[in-house]
């Protein structure tokens, strides 16, 4: 059983203790200079000495994962990077290139911490659909989910303009052979015990290398987001009504797009990415999305291991979604 302090965390990142490891072994720092790990009271009087009305306010934690994500007052929702030195300068003027163009509601600044170490937007009404629950939807339902979220993709694609793209997206770089063996090599020194997981594997890791080899920078001309069940919102009906955080806009291949919403459900995946190839008129082989997506969740799992985080009393569920994964092919 879970308790409240727990419940208030992301599922890798559940105390004081895992930040405290994280960020110590990656990168020299304290937990507790981390925004993700300030307790509630720290949080209220960093964002009360620029916006002095927030004084008294009621803040709840929604999330300390890669940032941290704070809800004040029921009415407005803060956001602040995990490391203290980092800005929201760049999302910021993402976000103000895309308002109004996607269709949905997305995340509207209007409180902009000193140097945009942090900024605040209206709450935007909605649900945010767990993935137990989507795989549970009809048939019909999970299509028309399928439907808007190729919209948004497709919306996302004109909104970024050729102008735009030079300030906003940076240079085009594609992966290195090198870094999927290293990854292969360290995923197989985890799961040493679980020699069918580590048999399929080798199917996966070979598809996804045989991609990286033959991709070309001339060949990332899709704006790519977190696409992940997580980051939307949905109305009573399950119709897309917002999304949030586009931070990390980067040039992707059409299935690289859909690669971590095929870990949250392959199936919406496939129906989202053939309905996206017919708005757009591109090219899409489906189960590539689901290497993409397999790909993230062990390339997630090396991350953790490489930072000596305990996996062993986690081992059964991180199996469970890599099989899940792997049958899904």
């Amino acid at each position: 059983m879970r308790t409240a302090k727990e419940a208030e965390a992301p599922e890798m990142i559940r105390s004081r203790a895992d930040w405290e490891r994280l960020l110590r072994m990656r990168f020299g720092m304290k937990a507790s200079e981390s925004p993700c790990s300030w307790p509630v009271r720290r949080i209220r009087a960093t964002i009360a000495r620029r916006f002095p009305v927030f004084k008294r306010a009621r803040v709840t934690v929604l999330r300390r994962a890669h940032n941290l994500v704070v809800e004040v007052d029921r009415t407005f929702v803060f956001k602040f990077p995990w490391h203290p030195k980092a800005d929201c300068m760049r999302e910021i003027a993402i976000l103000k290139a895309l308002r109004g163009k996607l269709g949905v509601a997305i995340p509207m600044p209007v409180f902009v911490g000193p140097r945009g170490r942090f900024f605040g937007a209206p709450l935007i009404p909605g649900h945010r659909p767990r993935v137990e629950e989507v795989r549970r939807w009809s048939g019909g339902r999970r299509a028309a989910l399928a439907r808007d979220l190729a919209r948004l993709c497709a919306s996302v694609q004109r909104a970024i303009r050729p102008g735009l793209r030079g300030r906003i997206m940076g240079p085009r770089t594609v992966p290195a052979v090198a870094d999927v063996d290293r990854t292969e090599q360290a995923f197989r020194r985890i799961f040493t015990r679980e020699w069918n997981l580590l048999a399929e594997s080798r199917r996966l890791f070979d598809d996804y290398r045989k991609r990286v080899s033959g991709l070309r920078a001339g060949n990332l001309r899709i704006v790519g987001f977190d696409l992940q069940l997580d980051n939307l919102l949905v109305d009573r009906d399950g119709r897309l009504v917002g999304a949030v955080d586009f931070g990390y806009l980067t040039w992707r291949d059409a299935p690289g797009l859909f690669g971590l919403l095929s870990k949250d459900d392959p199936e919406l995946a496939r129906m989202a990415m053939k309905a996206f190839a017919s708005y757009t008129g591109t090219r899409l082989d489906p189960r590539q999305a689901e290497t993409d997506g397999l790909f993230d969740v062990l390339s997630y799992l090396v991350e953790l291991s490489t930072n000596r985080w305990d996996l062993a009393a986690r081992r059964r569920e991180f199996v469970g979604i890599a099989k899940r994964g792997l049958r899904s092919r």
